[in-house]
């Protein structure tokens, strides 16, 4: 019936569920994989996970892109998952307005790449990246 197609019904229900233990187990991965690195080594680190979580679990790397950003349990997580990008792009010496940009174009540029090419190395995307920001050529808007 449509109602279980409604958005507060009990398969919207399930897919938020799914995306919540989806966003937490990632961030929970990336966090793991950053102990200990910085800078290039880090970023390399986030993109690999994602790429892994990915291939891994196809289906909850899709339900995060599902989930209602509204929902704080889902906004609360969101920030822990980013949090580690964010830093990692300020240690290049991005403004917060330039930080905010990389990580939007950053994990757009590995979702595709991981959509596209799952089994390729990663660090080819990752190294455009690291071009961009050792050269000081990353713009400012």
């Amino acid at each position: 019936p449509s109602s279980v197609y409604a958005p507060d019904s009990p398969l919207a229900d399930l897919r938020q569920a799914i995306a919540l233990l989806a966003v937490a187990e990632l961030s929970e991965k990336v966090w793991r994989a950053l102990l200990g690195k910085f800078g290039a080594e880090a970023l390399l680190a986030i993109a690999q996970t994602y790429r892994d979580f990915a291939r891994d679990f196809p289906g909850r790397t899709a339900s995060i892109s599902w989930a209602d950003p509204q929902d704080p349990e889902f906004a609360t997580l969101a920030v822990r998952l980013h949090e580690p990008v964010q830093v990692t792009f300020a240690s290049f010496g991005l403004t917060e307005e330039q930080t905010q940009v990389a990580h939007r174009i950053f994990g757009a540029t590995i979702d595709g790449f991981v959509r596209t090419v799952p089994s390729e190395d990663i660090a080819q995307a990752v190294g455009v990246f690291l071009a961009a920001l050792q050269t000081g050529s990353w713009p400012a808007h």
